[in-house]
């Protein structure tokens, strides 16, 4: 019987497939779960059966995605979440938050008629548009 090769490539697609696949079921049993009413990330972790940063991953996701949010409401002193969207966001338009977003402006640095250091001139030369 003769043994046939898999391609590198094609194993990694199918774990990577298998991956998604695994993610989306877990989120879609997380969803699942929030529809019972309210949970904290502790109970959300252990109803799911993955470990922490696995499970704050898929809270962050179902977040972004505007799937569920955080309550005024604790338990136990940890934070409550349930679905709905959060209530301070007034827009989920990747276009609007961009445009919204702060700009960082950026300036071109020179030289304000103070002195300069030796050592900085000695490795980058004396300053520019002031007399040395």
């Amino acid at each position: 019987m003769e043994r046939r090769q898999v391609p590198a490539t094609s194993l990694a697609k199918l774990g990577m497939a298998h991956r998604t696949a695994a993610r989306e079921a877990a989120l879609s049993k997380a969803l699942e779960l929030f529809a019972h009413g309210p949970m904290t990330t502790v109970e959300m972790i252990a109803a799911l059966g993955v470990n922490r940063s696995t499970g704050f991953a898929y809270l962050r996701k179902l977040r972004a995605d505007g799937k569920v949010c955080l309550t005024d409401d604790k338990r136990d002193g940890l934070g409550l979440y349930a679905l709905g969207a959060e209530p301070s966001l007034t827009c989920l338009d990747e276009e609007v938050d961009a445009a919204m977003a702060l700009k960082r402006f950026v300036a071109q640095a020179s030289q304000v008629g103070m002195w300069r250091d030796p050592l900085v001139a000695a490795l980058f030369g004396p300053a520019q548009g002031v007399a040395a």
